[in-house]
């Protein structure tokens, strides 16, 4: 069968592709015809959820394989037709975990295959996919070496739980393995 989905990426300007795929093909295959449709590079972690009509996550579909003890399916073993069974059925496609671009797909119809075609296609598009990296990474590493003078910006502080007391008994010296026992 052949699975019309129209995939819109979370912008300020209204952008989105319209892929028709194989329902034997992957999440791989789906993930390569976004990032193609999208003009993204492809170089960046990504995950598809499931999704409900609220577009509230579900199952992760991952990238990679997360090894045999793991719960969670990969895309290059995952087939659609395995997940997706249903017109209006939705899915969250997560590309590069720092700028969290957001993809929302539905499925739009559910047709024959045409077999002279090669699949996926892009079917149409609207509106000039964004520059993958302009959108902000949200947080700043703090360059160079921290040492005992430097002061970490107050939010980052807070990130990392600690406070501006110079109580020294939360300190853990690094050379001194017995620490970590």
């Amino acid at each position: 069968m052949r699975y019309h989905f129209r995939v819109l990426i979370d912008y300020e300007k209204d952008v989105f592709r319209e892929i028709a795929i194989r329902s034997d093909q992957t999440f791989m295959d789906l993930h390569h015809s976004i990032i193609k449709a999208f003009d993204f590079k492809g170089d960046q972690m990504t995950s598809f959820y499931m999704s409900n009509d609220d577009w509230d996550k579900g199952e992760e579909i991952a990238q990679f394989d997360m090894g045999e003890d793991a719960e969670t399916r990969s895309m290059e073993n995952t087939l659609l037709s395995d997940l997706i069974k249903k017109k209006d059925q939705k899915v969250l496609y997560i590309y590069d975990f720092l700028r969290f671009w957001i993809f929302y797909i539905e499925l739009i119809s559910i047709s024959p295959t045409d077999e002279k075609e090669n699949y996926p296609l892009l079917l149409n598009g609207i509106g000039t996919s964004p520059d993958e990296e302009s959108k902000s990474i949200d947080f700043e590493m703090p360059k160079g070496k921290i040492g005992e003078d430097d002061e970490l910006d107050p939010e980052l502080q807070d990130l990392l739980g600690g406070d501006d007391d110079e109580d020294e008994s939360d300190y853990i010296d690094p050379n001194d393995i017995s620490n970590f026992y």
